[in-house]
């Protein structure tokens, strides 16, 4: 539906308007403003999982109530094995590794 393009400077983001939803252009922008740094140090299936769990956070910015207000955004299946492993990811980190902190932190 999309994709950003790092090798062509400055930077592009190419959409097929006749299939992208507008959500796509949200996801593919979030990659134009990913730091270079994120993007060439983790793996295709780990910056897909981060650019799209973003992707529905801002999603979810603009229409929190999922009543497509605006007339434009419709709900996202994109990469749902690389947001699950991000959103199981996050759990992890808010369960488990945040409760733990001031233990270590008293050490």
């Amino acid at each position: 539906n999309g994709f950003f393009s790092t090798f062509i400077n400055p930077f592009e983001i190419y959409i097929n308007r006749t299939r992208a939803s507008d959500s796509t252009l949200i996801h593919e922008l979030l990659h134009l403003l990913t730091h270079e740094t994120f993007d060439r140090n983790t793996s295709t299936r780990l910056n897909e999982g981060v650019t799209e769990y973003f992707t529905r956070k801002v999603q979810g910015a603009i229409d929190p109530n999922n009543n497509n207000l605006l007339g434009f955004l419709q709900p996202r299946q994109s990469y749902p094995n690389e947001l699950n492993s991000v959103n199981a990811t996050r759990n992890m980190i808010k369960n488990v590794v945040n409760p733990m902190l001031p233990t270590i932190r008293s050490q």
